[in-house]
């Protein structure tokens, strides 16, 4: 026997080796055995298992039921508390079972419905929004919400709540189009009824509605590529978590439709330009007529500061589509946010979309913004001025009509306009992001 195996042998032999085994299994499983057993909740248990939370209200309340038991006045007001400190979960378990909820508990409800809609849990926010229908059967906002809802359930049963809202100014234009949709509908809805749902809940920016619609589709055929296009883009503006959809409609129909949400995918997700360029690039080879895909691409080469070749993508989509105002407003905004060649043909091209819509607010705010770079005080200050009369709360004209303000030597209104951006938009991206910057500039 070798002399190393003979030194192994006699190690497994040795007392520091039983040591090991002890220290290694024999312990654990002793803590295992001896520490503190905690029991599960019992389900027949007629009060909600609390966690002492440090909260003068929590503990007066549990000291109440510890001598009452569980009142449905206590019920509420544990619901409260778990609320204000994010517990939902447990507010979710004592709606489920009271049975006296009142106004004043309709803000909480509204909090569970928020939380069941980003968990997709469409069966919970329904109940909770026919609990606050129970409560007011007037309240708009439910009705619509709870419309939707239905309407990619149970399509008939969304009727009724949509005409109870059509009176109101905030949604009448959205059930408008629902109700024109369902109008269309047939006795057994079919898969391209469900993508047209689907498609007008994507337009109106009601995304859980869309993805449902969607899903709807892809129930009765697991074969439609287009609404796997759709629900991946939809899911990435929910949760970023649409790129299984999209790679399985690129494997079912590699269109020129699915390479162009593969490719907003791996830009605005996944925030990989070089893939994200190519795959625009792919999409623009099987439709080169299409201005949209132009047009994405010149913003995935202004996002990775080749303005160069941006400018070329976004003339191409201008001169693809010279008379819709979208594609104009975006080169416009490329020259105006870039400070790119507006001496030369910048300022040109941006007057050109100026003629075509002189009351958008966006060319309005590039205007200014040209101006601004190429220090026309006047024209700059008038510009961006006429956007925010027409649109106060733009973050954009807002965060350039800061800098015209410090310009103008009003640091105050600039930081006060700036400071809005911010809270608008966050400090982390866009123009959020460079409004926090210019604050923390002027702060020095």
């Amino acid at each position: 026997m070798k002399p190393k195996k003979i030194a192994l042998v006699r190690f497994l032999q040795s007392r520091w080796f039983w040591g090991f085994v002890f220290a290694a299994i024999a312990i654990p499983l002793l803590y295992i055995n001896l520490r503190p057993e905690t029991k599960s909740p019992s389900t027949q248990s007629s009060g909600p298992v609390v966690t002492p939370i440090p909260s003068d209200e929590l503990v007066l309340l549990l000291a109440k039921v510890d001598r009452e038991g569980w009142t449905p006045a206590y019920r509420q007001e544990y619901a409260q508390l778990m609320t204000e400190q994010g517990n939902l979960a447990a507010v979710n378990a004592l709606v489920s079972v009271a049975t006296n909820l009142t106004a004043d508990n309709v803000p909480m409800l509204w909090r569970l419905i928020e939380d069941a809609l980003s968990q997709r849990d469409w069966s919970t926010a329904t109940t909770h929004l026919q609990q606050i229908l129970q409560l007011n059967p007037q309240e708009t906002r439910a009705s619509y919400q709870l419309a939707l809802l239905l309407a990619t359930e149970v399509p008939s049963e969304a009727i009724p709540y949509l005409e109870q809202v059509t009176l109101s100014a905030e949604y009448a234009d959205q059930v408008r189009t629902i109700q024109g949709v369902l109008a269309q509908f047939s006795n057994d809805p079919t898969p391209e009824d469900w993508r047209t749902l689907g498609l007008v809940c994507m337009d109106l920016v009601e995304w859980g509605c869309a993805e449902r619609a969607f899903s709807a589709a892809l129930t009765m055929d697991s074969l439609d590529w287009q609404s796997y296009v759709y629900r991946g883009y939809v899911r990435d503006q929910i949760a970023g978590d649409g790129l299984t959809d999209l790679e399985t409609a690129l494997a079912l129909n590699p269109s020129g439709l699915t390479y162009y949400f593969l490719g907003l995918h791996y830009r605005k997700i996944e925030q990989n330009l070089q893939v994200a360029r190519d795959v625009l690039a792919q999409a623009y080879a099987l439709d080169p007529t299409n201005p949209a895909l132009a047009a994405e691409l010149g913003s995935t080469y202004q996002e990775s500061s080749e303005y160069a070749a941006a400018e070329n993508w976004y003339s191409l989509a201008v001169s693809l589509a010279p008379e819709d105002v979208r594609w104009q407003r975006l080169r416009a905004a490329f020259y105006a946010d870039a400070n790119f060649q507006l001496d030369e043909v910048g300022l040109a091209a941006i007057q050109e979309a100026y003629a075509l819509a002189p009351r958008d607010v966006d060319i309005l705010t590039s205007m200014g913004v040209a101006y601004f770079w190429l220090f026309d005080r006047e024209q700059a200050r008038r510009f961006l001025q006429q956007a925010l009369t027409i649109e106060p709360d733009n973050p954009r004209t807002r965060y350039y009509f800061a800098l015209q303000l410090e310009r103008e030597g009003d640091t105050q209104g600039a930081l006060d306009s700036l400071t809005f951006v911010v809270q608008t938009l966050g400090p982390d991206t866009g123009f959020g992001l460079l409004a926090a910057r210019e604050i923390q500039r002027l702060s020095r």
